[in-house]
C-alpha cells in the first residue's frame, strides 16, 4: 500500500506579534504568519472530451507536490474607550496582508 502525507500537513508555522502602547488607550501592532506549503496532488495531463468541450484532468501521485510557502504581514491600530463613561469598548482597523505577498495560486491551460 503506497503512503502520502495528509492533505492538511503544514511541517512548520510560526507567528510572531509586536505591539506598542503609545497611552494607556491607544496601541498599533504588527503580526506576521508563516507556515510551510500543504501538499497536493499535481494535474499530470488532461484528456480532452469534445462533446462537453472540456478537458479532464489525470491526476498525478497522490500529494506527492507542495503549495509555496505562505506568508502574511498585518499591522493593526487599536483605542481602547468607555462608552458612556460605562462600557469598555475595542475600536480596531487592521489591514490583512498589506504588503501583497502573493500566496496560493492557480494557472490552468486547455492542454
Amino acid at each position: 500500500m503506497k503512503t502520502a502525507p495528509s492533505p492538511y500537513d503544514i511541517t512548520s508555522g510560526v507567528t510572531l506579534i509586536a505591539r506598542y502602547d503609545f497611552t494607556e488607550a491607544w496601541q498599533t501592532g504588527l503580526d506576521f504568519k508563516y507556515a510551510t506549503g500543504m501538499p497536493h496532488t499535481p494535474v499530470a495531463a488532461s484528456v480532452h472530451i469534445p462533446e462537453l468541450k472540456v478537458y479532464q484532468p489525470i491526476d498525478g501521485p497522490s500529494f506527492s507536490q507542495r503549495y509555496p510557502d505562505y506568508r502574511r504581514v498585518d499591522p493593526r491600530l487599536t483605542h481602547m474607550a468607555r462608552l458612556l463613561g460605562r462600557y469598555f469598548s475595542v475600536f480596531y482597523l487592521e489591514g490583512l496582508n498589506i504588503p501583497d505577498i502573493h500566496n496560493i495560486g492557480y494557472a490552468y491551460s486547455p492542454d
